[in-house]
Order: structure tokens, then sequence, then C-alpha cells
């Protein structure tokens, strides 16, 4: 009998898991087809809400906010994202990109290199690195990643190679 009620509470458990996992990927989802921020952050409020460990919830939530110039909280998902995955490229290069508006050039420098270290060919990373490096008047430094981005299939804007020739 003890058996039985055992099984019966864990099926309980594992269901209600699978249910909330199931309505947090129904909001993730939700969130991704909307264009207004406040609506993709609210989605991904309500998913994060059912399942905090949503890395990718988390992650995409602290990329609207910071879309959205809320550098505080964007800050805030990229940390608690790297501290789930450590090796989340995305939101290494994220979190440099809030470091660099936030005036904090050596820590955005060492994300944009952590990122790029995990995942040498991240388009997006190599530009926001060159980006990083043109601001800093590195010109050629910033030559190289935008190639590289390019190289690698990241949309760079013609413009931004004009200045590499």
């Amino acid at each position: 009998m003890k058996y039985f009620l055992v099984v019966c509470i864990l099926s309980i458990f594992c269901a209600s898991t699978h249910a909330q996992t199931k309505d947090a990927a129904f909001y993730y989802n939700n969130a991704l087809k909307q264009s207004d921020l406040k609506k993709v952050v609210a989605n991904f409020n309500k998913a994060i809400e059912l399942k905090p460990d949503f890395t990718e919830a988390n992650f995409y939530r602290g990329v609207a906010y910071f879309h959205d110039k809320q550098l505080t909280k964007a800050l805030a998902d990229f940390n608690k994202v790297i501290q789930m995955d450590g090796k989340h490229f995305g939101a290494l290069s994220y979190r440099g990109r809030v470091n660099e508006a936030q005036g904090k050039s050596t820590a955005a420098l060492a994300d944009f290199n952590a990122a790029l270290k995990l995942n040498p060919k991240f388009g997006e990373g190599l530009y926001n690195r060159a980006i990083y490096y043109r601001k800093a008047g590195n010109a050629s430094k910033a030559c190289s990643d935008l190639k590289s981005a390019k190289k690698n299939g990241y949309p760079v804007p013609p413009g931004d190679l004009e200045s590499c020739k």
C-alpha cells in the first residue's frame, strides 16, 4: 500500500512538473512571436515564473531588457544565465554589450573574449567585439573581427566594412 501511495504521489508530481514545463514553453514561444517589448517581457516573465531555471527564457528576457534600455535588469538576467550555464556564449556577449554601455570597458572586452573562446565562429560575438574595438580606436582589430563575422555568416552592415579596405 505504501508503495502504491509513493507511486501515486510521484506520478502527480511528475505530471505537474511536466505541465509547468509545457506551460513555460507556451509562454516562451509566445514571447518569441511578439514585437512589442512589454509583451515579450510579460511572456518571458510568465515562462520564468513557471520554470525559473528555463535558461533561454532568462536569456531572451535579458535581450528584451537590453533593447528596452533596462540595463540593470538585462545584466541580472545575463548573470543568471551564465550562472546556470557557464558556456552560454550569447549571454556572455550580451553581458559584454551591457558592460560596454555602462562604461565598463575592461569587463566588456573580457566578456566578448570569453564568448569567442567558447565559440570562435560566433558571428554576433565577433561583430560586438569589433564595435567595441572600433570605439576603442583599434581599427585593425575591429576590421579583423568584422571580416570574421561576415565570413561566419553574420549580416555585417556594408558601411561597417568600408573603412576596412
